[in-house]
């Protein structure tokens, strides 16, 4: 596979759990600060409506963080054409760069399809990713930057297109340091095997 779905994020307004239990939850603290303006909480029916509320939607928030703990979040966009990869070329969607022309790469593949995301207290929105927050930037000589979102479903997919990647490299497209953190190989003893399969591949093409 030397294709991955490009993702095009929308500016329209998305609903999410967060989105729906925050509002409610600070209308009703600002209502009961409005209204007990002394700082002494009365007792009242009024007040008693309020403070259920918020105990109500908070423990309704509490319910649909733990329900959506399989479910990955929310797209907010659309999921529409293909990022390939070629030896001498890279072609997002129907327009293709050839390799000639690119004066420089930047690829950043940290996030996958159900990799946990956002952890922390208070987030009642799915912690597992979409895996679309990756990006290729293609800079050209002409001055001209491509720039577009795309998916993984794995954390190993970019190893698919790894003899295109280190091509891309040896042809001063990409740096060193780019390339090792696309294949997940950081550590001293990762990068020299890698620079040993670089040297082998340039023999090669000569």
């Amino acid at each position: 596979m030397n294709r991955f779905s490009i993702y095009n994020k929308s500016s329209k307004f998305y609903w999410s759990n967060n989105r729906v239990i925050y509002p409610i939850i600070f209308t009703c603290l600002l209502i009961l600060l409005l209204k007990n303006g002394s700082g002494v909480l009365e007792k009242s029916a009024v007040n008693n409506i309020l403070l259920g509320a918020i105990l109500i939607t908070f423990v309704c928030g509490i319910v649909l963080s733990l329900m959506g703990i399989p479910k990955t979040e929310p797209l907010r966009g659309e999921i529409d054409g293909f990022l390939t990869f070629e030896k001498n070329s890279i072609e997002i969607e129907n327009e293709v760069f050839c390799l000639e022309k690119i004066e420089s790469i930047e690829i950043s593949n940290g996030d996958y399809y159900g990799k946990i995301i956002n952890p922390g207290r208070g987030n009642f929105n799915s912690i597992r990713s979409n895996g679309v927050a990756n990006f290729i930037k293609i800079k050209l000589y002409s001055g001209k930057l491509k720039i577009c979102n795309f998916q993984l479903f794995n954390s190993y997919d970019m190893q698919e297109i790894r003899n295109e990647l280190i091509n891309y490299y040896i042809n001063g497209k990409m740096e060193l340091e780019n390339l090792t953190n696309i294949l997940g190989e950081n550590t001293n003893k990762e990068i020299a095997t890698l620079k040993v399969e670089i040297e082998k591949s340039i023999t090669a093409i000569k």
